[in-house]
């Protein structure tokens, strides 16, 4: 037998009696008789972008976003003026491991960075073919900015590095002179 084997470890989430959340970010709920454990129905609202639960607060049922949860039952209270980041920028992972407390402007500065917010101009599978293509000749960024219908400076940023930071690394001496 593998001595590697993961345990699931339960904690409790602070102001929700009757509420666990596993490493693995699993939840489970206390039925109301106490008589055993349930897992509660986790759903996604069709305009909301994370994941919901209806959990019991000990005075009423309210709607909380999972991710929320599981930082409070695995990383403690929230610092004030924080929010939760999700390291892989996945709204769907919510293991613990993949969850940390920061402030809304750094999430922010991370979600650009990736190409992974709601008004991204390009998607990194886009910057990574843009990268692999292009030649610096006459024409070559006025031709990708009608390709991709995007400025000058959306694409000079995109081959550069300055934006898509995590999208297949720039190569800085390949584009200097079609950029300057």
């Amino acid at each position: 037998m593998d001595g590697n084997v993961e345990v699931e470890i339960w904690r409790a989430v602070p102001g929700y009696p009757r509420l666990e959340i596993s490493n693995e970010g699993r939840l489970r709920a206390l039925k109301r008789d106490g008589s055993g454990w349930f897992e509660p129905r986790v759903g996604t609202p069709p305009s909301a972008r994370y994941p919901m639960v209806s959990v019991w607060n000990g005075e009423a049922y309210t709607t909380k976003r999972v991710h929320e949860l599981v930082a409070r039952a695995w990383h403690g209270e929230p610092p004030p003026g924080s929010l939760v980041r999700h390291i892989d920028h996945d709204p769907q992972n919510w293991r613990p491991d993949n969850l940390a407390y920061g402030t809304y402007a750094q999430n922010a500065r991370e979600c650009v960075a990736a190409g992974r917010h709601a008004h991204a101009k390009l998607k990194p599978e886009q910057v990574s073919e843009m990268r692999r293509t292009f030649k610096p000749e006459h024409g070559a960024i006025k031709e990708l900015c009608k390709r991709f219908s995007v400025s000058r400076w959306t694409i000079r940023y995109a081959l550069s590095g300055r934006s898509f930071k995590d999208v297949s690394p720039p190569k800085a001496e390949r584009y200097r002179t079609a950029l300057s």
